[in-house]
């Protein structure tokens, strides 16, 4: 897969955009649904004092050259956390453009993941993202779909097919069927 802007998706954009969601956990956003099949339990808010919290968060999420897992809590149903994941939550953002834009960037924390509090006091539950401040590459090159936004003007908006969007040939051109 390809973002918009040319660049290859990776199991480590996947990685990333899973831990800036627990991480960023906005209170009364969709965090929850991912803090309790991986943590078990619903939000950053009380385990902000654990020191361990950030490498609990680390490992919940994990990632290779080819393959990201995810490490559930015992009990609970994977089907269940493959429909969490199925929601627009569950979106994947490109790591190295989120970083540039200034969002959750461990590699600046000293002590990394083993320094939650400096994680949780930078990042967690901002009014907006950076990335989402950064909304005109977001939308228009952010994406891997097979539609790409070709512009938006508060609340109109218009796409386009994008052909490229699984760098497969042997995909049919994207349109709407004929006759339509």
């Amino acid at each position: 897969m390809k973002f918009h802007d040319g660049s290859s998706l990776t199991p480590e954009d996947v990685e990333y955009s899973f831990e800036r969601l627990l991480v960023q956990d906005r209170i009364g956003g969709p965090a929850w649904m991912l803090y309790e099949p991986l943590l078990g339990v619903y939000g950053a808010e009380g385990p902000y004092s654990d020191p361990n919290w950030g490498l609990k968060i680390d490992h919940a999420v994990e990632s290779d050259a080819t393959t990201v897992w995810f490490n559930l809590v015992s009990d609970f149903p994977s089907l269940t956390f493959r429909q969490i994941l199925s929601q627009t939550w569950s979106s994947v953002v490109e790591k190295s453009w989120a970083v540039n834009e200034g969002d959750l960037n461990i590699a600046e924390v000293q002590g990394g993941w083993s320094n939650w509090e400096s994680i949780y006091f930078q990042w967690h539950n901002p009014a907006v993202s950076r990335v989402e401040d950064a909304v005109d590459h977001a939308l228009k090159d952010g994406g891997t779909g097979p539609y790409r936004i070709s512009y938006m003007i508060s609340y109109a908006w218009s796409v386009k097919a994008w052909n490229d969007h699984d760098n497969d040939p042997a995909t049919p051109p994207l349109g709407p069927p004929d006759g339509y």
